[in-house]
């Protein structure tokens, strides 16, 4: 294991010994520095030496498979329970309990690949985490883990595959690989209609959209939104309601259709509010942010890039962090702050280059269009100087660093 808290420590021990006891043992243990404890935030862990000694004693006691199946089994329990608050209230609490047992979810997934029989258990936990990647940025990891967890379960449940090939592409979308994506993401919608599931169905359909879109086929991505819509509507789902209206506000964006845009991204936003789904608020807010900016609305523009700053930070979801500052640097430019601008294009452009995120091409439009604006208003020297200066910052210090010059 790679350090754990209490509640890991009580489904791990011998079923002859009770809770008190497991308290006591631990205290007794940290009191001889066999076991640490962090105070602030409550996990344990074990020196590398006391590790390497207890692993070598499980395994002359041919212990070690059985535990590496229940600590298996205890990490796919927990990020399965955790998905059920996902994309509404309660997620950031999840997103914080997942990124504490980051290495534990790596130590489980290999297992998985390792141990014969731990396939499947490996392809739910892999299944469960996507989001968690997307939202953190470890896109790249998260298509490994999950390519390498579907090639090897061909036979498992229909359901489990269904949500491996939607975690799958949608790492593949965020790596700017649409082709890819889209033959995953139709690879899970066949399934999801075999196995009757409507919520995934209809968040499969708006995937594959998303790819066809970025393809260049915006007739069809409207198609397949609309379907989306109608599953959601029927299912009552809020959270895929506001994506699909935010979705179908781009399409009317693109074909500069802007009062049905203003409409939808409207309506999009009073849903993922009463979903409590930071991640599509954000987003849906960077979006319609960035309509009011090309329209010439520069103070409304510039509020809403803020609060999307504010809910995407909120959640920690780094992609659409990364994207609110380059929307941002683009109303700073127009606003004349164009050496503060360029801080936060360097800063976005720099996360990017660190995960391997790739911008949608409309994406990448409005960000070079900022950029060059941002040129155009300082001297070359200038525009290096503060650009360079915002790559050197974290997203978190570029976020502040937006938040505090706007107040």
């Amino acid at each position: 294991m790679t350090g754990w808290d209490i509640q890991l420590a009580a489904p791990e021990r011998e079923a002859r010994i009770d809770d008190l006891e497991v308290d006591e043992l631990l205290t007794a243990l940290i009191d001889k520095s066999l076991v640490l404890f962090d105070c602030e935030s409550g996990r344990y862990d074990l020196l590398e030496s006391v590790r390497d000694f207890g692993r070598a004693k499980l395994t002359d006691a041919g212990a070690s498979e059985s535990l590496r199946f229940r600590h298996l089994e205890y990490f796919v329990d927990l990020v399965e329970d955790a998905e059920q608050s996902f994309c509404g209230a309660g997620e950031q609490q999840r997103m914080l309990q997942l990124d504490s047992e980051n290495e534990n979810l790596r130590a489980a997934l290999q297992w998985s690949h390792e141990t014969e029989g731990g396939g499947e258990a490996g392809l739910r936990l892999a299944g469960g985490l996507w989001h968690f990647w997307e939202i953190r940025g470890h896109y790249s990891e998260g298509k490994q883990w999950l390519t390498t967890a579907l090639d090897g379960t061909l036979g498992a449940d229909a359901a489990i595959r269904a949500k491996g090939f939607t975690g799958a592409g949608g790492m593949a979308w965020l790596l700017g690989d649409y082709r890819q994506a889209a033959q995953w993401h139709e690879k899970a919608v066949g399934l999801y209609r075999q196995v009757e599931d409507n919520r995934g169905l209809a968040f499969a359909l708006n995937n594959v959209g998303v790819q066809v879109g970025n393809l260049g086929d915006y007739s069809r991505a409207k198609e397949l939104f609309e379907e989306s819509l109608n599953i959601a509507k029927d299912i009552g789902d809020k959270s895929l309601i506001g994506l699909q209206l935010n979705n179908l506000a781009e399409m009317a964006r693109y074909r500069a259709d802007y009062t049905r845009a203003r409409m939808l991204y409207e309506e999009s936003l009073v849903a993922s509010r009463e979903a409590g789904d930071k991640q599509r608020l954000g987003e849906t807010l960077y979006n319609y942010a960035t309509m009011m900016l090309k329209q010439g609305e520069h103070d409304k523009a510039r509020m809403l890039y803020e609060e999307a700053l504010d809910a995407s930070s909120e959640l920690g979801e780094r992609r659409v962090m990364a994207l609110c500052l380059g929307g941002l640097g683009g109303a700073w430019v127009v606003e004349g702050h164009p050496a503060n601008a360029a801080q936060l294009l360097g800063a976005a452009e720099a996360f990017r280059n660190t995960t391997g995120h790739r911008l949608q091409p409309e994406d990448r439009q409005d960000y070079e269009e900022n950029l060059e604006a941002c040129r155009a208003a300082l001297s070359g020297d200038e525009f290096s100087a503060s650009f360079s200066a915002g790559q050197k910052l974290t997203l978190e210090e570029a976020v502040d660093y937006a938040l505090t010059k706007a107040k």
